[in-house]
């Protein structure tokens, strides 16, 4: 709490950077340009952001039936659309959002694509899994975790471009779609195990800089892979994380 007695707790952006506010300095800092006591948000923290739940008589819908949570706003659970624009100031997708309950009912597959507003800064885990008619979702620019198995089986998409901010990709968040070419952002700092598993068309591989962590099989099964391009000088780091990949299928830039 502040002097006054009041509770502060928010996020702002600037630049592509999320800073958690907590108190009239962070809120002073920020004005300055990122002061030393302003922090980005840590993994486990945009991972708890897409856990919050509020309970139904606190939540906003749209004229989509589209359920909100407010201070933070966060999308807590979708419905069966084709098309949605998520309304905007919103932050993070919730987990399971659109991972309707009913695998049988056809109409959970109806939705093709979804804009994002450049505010969300995660997505979180199974989100958007199975969609096996989504074609079309931007990445915005402030976003930096997607969860795991956030886009799984969403076997019909095929282009994904990630923005520069991302930091964290989660375990299966691209497994079975339809991506022949991805670029990893230098920012990156995790990919998660069967990131991009059996991916059938994937081709071609570019990572901008060097991930701290990466999990198992992230390229597990992707029959068609001809390229991993990658810094120079990183050969060695490359193989032994994206084990048991063909040395050869490595170049360096």
């Amino acid at each position: 709490m502040d002097k006054t007695g009041k509770r502060i707790q928010g996020y702002l952006e600037c630049d592509s950077t999320i800073v958690r506010i907590t108190s009239l300095e962070d809120i002073k800092d920020f004005l300055v340009r990122f002061g030393k006591t302003t922090n980005e948000m840590s993994e486990s923290e945009l991972y708890q952001l897409t856990k919050q739940k509020s309970s139904d008589d606190d939540l906003i819908k749209d004229d989509c039936d589209i359920a909100y949570s407010q201070n933070p706003k966060i999308l807590q659970w979708g419905t069966p659309v084709i098309n949605y624009k998520v309304e905007e100031e919103t932050i993070a997708i919730a987990d399971n959002a659109f991972a309707l309950n009913s695998s049988s009912n056809s109409s959970s597959y109806r939705l093709t694509s979804i804009l994002l507003p450049e505010s969300i800064i995660c997505i979180g885990q199974s989100s958007f899994i199975h969609k096996r008619n989504l074609v079309r979702i931007n990445f915005p620019n402030s976003l930096r975790m997607i969860g795991d198995h956030a886009f799984k089986d969403c076997n019909k998409l095929k282009e994904v471009v990630l923005p520069k901010s991302i930091q964290f990709l989660g375990r299966r968040s691209f497994e079975e779609t339809a991506i022949d070419t991805i670029t990893v952002p230098p920012r990156v700092e995790k990919i998660g195990s069967y990131a991009f598993a059996n991916c059938s068309q994937l081709k071609t591989v570019v990572f901008k800089g060097i991930p701290k962590t990466i999990g198992s099989e992230v390229f597990g099964n992707d029959l068609a892979l001809e390229k991993i391009i990658i810094p120079s000088g990183s050969i060695d780091y490359f193989v032994k994380e994206l084990f048991p990949l063909s040395k050869e299928l490595f170049e360096e830039v």
